[in-house]
């Protein structure tokens, strides 16, 4: 199912063609850092999360935002 899935790299280039302000890049970085740690606290506890999909998820989730 993730084969599909842009890779970080990948988050960014859409990032740079989508002109995302710098503010909302660098809000996009730190929600995924938050949301990575989140994910991997979780994932310790047994609980089943895709922390590269939480990754790519959080760099994206402000795409449209300007």
């Amino acid at each position: 199912m993730q084969n599909n899935l842009p890779t970080p790299q990948e988050c960014f280039k859409i990032i740079k063609e989508y002109h995302v302000p710098e503010r909302i890049l660098r809000h996009s970085l730190a929600v995924g850092r938050l949301a990575v740690f989140l994910a991997e606290r979780l994932k310790e506890k047994g609980i089943a999360v895709d922390v590269k999909l939480v990754e790519k998820a959080s760099l994206l989730h402000d795409i449209a935002v300007s």
